[in-house]
């Protein structure tokens, strides 16, 4: 028999709503089901989200800009890197 972990999910207004109680939990993953993303918590008022794997990568001078989500890219000549999260079993 396998354990299952569950991860807190919700809508972005619930993780925001924790957010404004200073209620997050440093290096705790949260789901935000209405979007279909993770995110995780940083200190008990911020959180970092992610971009999905489906979402284009733009980059504004070897930087994610707003609203492209957590993206770390890396600029090495004419291609870029991009580092990707892997979540396992």
């Amino acid at each position: 028999m396998s354990a299952r972990s569950l991860q807190p999910r919700g809508t972005r207004a619930a993780l925001n709503a924790l957010v404004a109680s200073s209620s997050i939990v440093a290096g705790q993953v949260y789901l935000i089901i209405d979007e279909g993303r993770l995110a995780v918590g940083l200190t008990t008022t911020t959180y970092e989200t992610f971009s999905k794997t489906s979402e284009p990568v733009r980059t504004v001078n070897g930087t994610a800009p707003d609203g492209a989500g957590n993206v770390a890219v890396s600029s090495l000549g004419t291609n870029p890197v991009v580092l990707a999260l892997v979540f396992g079993s």
